[in-house]
């Protein structure tokens, strides 16, 4: 039953957000009267707490859960049926219960309380629930600030069409100049996406386009109230385009304004940001690993309650940088574990202990503890994609390449036939990847083998044989393995 929507869904809860569903589908969505669903998620329930919400350890079949709820087996194509609705069932209160969730992230951000109060006639509490919320925003500019002053200004005009007795005339200019400004900076945010989008993939605007783009972020700027976004925005369209200039005026205007701008905005730009720094070039390598550092430091990495893993992994090579083991008045060890420590407490619980396994081990190579590198990293772990498992194998290979323990050397060569092995295996990593690693276990074994050469001549033969592997093949960390040449 695992591999169903139902399953996919309750993954995304949280264990205090799963037990609180019991109580939700009793309370609110008063499933008494149908004890089968009740009597599903009471299986599902018990078959996880099992696996302390493991859900790959999970074992629960149609089976077993057709047996339990309906006494008898599953057997007919209406027994079959009988299941899928059941599951359907739950899963529709799952789904709502899931919005409430969300609701419940920052209720304050939506206008639900104000349609609430329209809807019922409270035009008082109408009125100052409204005031209140203008006062809460005004210090704030963003993209959806503006547009729920825009939608909460219609619910306000709404309200005065049904409450004649009131004396005040809206602004009418007013309705007009937010929808406007929500527009033009709507307008101007699309297009840095579609920038955006140009530079990691395939995309070419319609004839013209850009032209009346130009038109609209001159218009915007123009515009008093949206001035400071307008430019931002621009800024942030002239980097994409390749104006690397642009990046410190773009970053320059978000440190000066970081208590103004909306946090959605500020996320955003700083998406754009990593982009352009990573597809530039190594020289905005440094800029991205700082902006890494003061987006976690300002919670701008946060999807929903966590970390996504990989945000996770650039803040902790951020960390790496600022080390003793790459600087000279750079953070101790212990200091930049605690740091590393502090990010993955951020991240989701289900890969939290192999995340944090992978960075301890990068981090003890950083700093040449090889045989903790090793003892680390040899463990192994389900991690959240296999970029980290495959990383960590190539760390793990060259840890035991520097330590250069004859002792190990049969561990050596297990390790890179289980790296050729697993890499048959990984059915979600991309073919140029899958090339990469494999040719990086493929030359550092030949790397291996060379150092542990006598002969001058076989051992200068092998070499230029690896320097043609190098120079013709794909192959993670190139540069690591041209200075191990220049030190044998």
């Amino acid at each position: 039953m695992k591999n169903t929507e139902l399953f996919d869904l309750l993954k995304t809860l949280t264990p205090t957000e799963f037990t609180d569903l019991a109580t939700y589908l009793q309370t609110f969505a008063k499933v008494g009267a149908d004890e089968n669903v009740m009597k599903l998620f009471k299986l599902i329930e018990q078959s996880i707490e099992e696996t302390q919400f493991r859900w790959d350890k999970m074992t629960l079949s149609k089976e077993t859960v057709h047996a339990q709820i309906f006494q008898k087996k599953l057997e007919t194509k209406k027994d079959d049926t009988n299941l899928r609705n059941l599951t359907h069932r739950l899963l529709k209160h799952l789904r709502n219960y899931c919005r409430l969730l969300q609701f419940h992230k920052k209720p304050e951000d939506t206008n639900y309380l104000l349609d609430y109060l329209s809807e019922r006639g409270a035009y008082e509490t109408f009125e100052k629930e409204y005031r209140n919320w203008l006062r809460s925003k005004e210090k704030y500019q963003g993209i959806n600030v503006m547009k729920y002053q825009y939608e909460n200004f219609e619910t306000s005009l709404q309200v005065f069409i049904k409450n004649q007795s009131k004396k005040q005339q809206p602004d009418y200019q007013k309705y007009i100049e937010l929808f406007e400004d929500y527009i033009l900076i709507k307008k101007m945010q699309i297009y840095c996406t579609l920038l955006n989008r140009k530079i990691v993939g395939v995309f070419e605007f319609q004839e013209d386009f850009e032209q009346q783009i130009q038109q609209i972020i001159e218009v915007a700027k123009s515009r008093k109230s949206i001035h400071l976004l307008a430019s931002i925005y621009e800024a942030c369209s002239q980097m994409l385009k390749g104006e690397e200039e642009q990046y410190y005026r773009l970053k320059k205007l978000l440190l000066e304004n970081e208590d103004r701008i909306a946090k959605k905005d500020m996320k955003l730009c700083y998406i754009f940001m990593s982009t352009f720094c990573y597809r530039t070039g190594k020289h905005f390598f440094k800029e991205a690993r700082k902006d890494y550092l003061y987006r976690f430091e300002h919670k701008l990495l946060y999807e929903g309650d966590f970390i996504p893993v990989m945000h996770a992994k650039n803040v902790c090579t951020a960390i790496f940088q600022k080390t003793a083991a790459i600087k000279a008045d750079g953070w101790s060890q212990d200091f930049a574990e605690n740091k590393i420590r502090k990010v993955i407490k951020e991240t989701p619980p289900t890969y939290r202990k192999s995340t944090l396994q992978f960075h301890l081990g990068v981090l003890a190579f950083y700093f040449q503890d090889y045989p903790k590198t090793i003892n680390i990293l040899k463990k192994k772990q389900k991690y959240a994609n296999p970029n980290f498992d495959f990383d960590g194998r190539t760390i793990l290979l060259r840890a035991y390449y520097l330590l250069n323990d004859m002792d190990l050397m049969d561990d050596f060569d297990k390790e890179v036939r289980n790296c050729h092995n697993a890499l048959k295996n990984a059915h979600t990593l991309s073919e140029n990847y899958k090339a990469e690693y494999h040719n990086f276990a493929t030359a550092i074994k030949q790397l291996y083998e060379i150092r542990l050469l006598y002969d001058k001549e076989e051992k200068n033969s092998k070499t230029q044989k690896l320097k043609d592997f190098l120079n013709g093949y794909p192959l993670k960390r190139k540069d690591w393995f041209w200075k191990q040449l220049e030190r044998i």
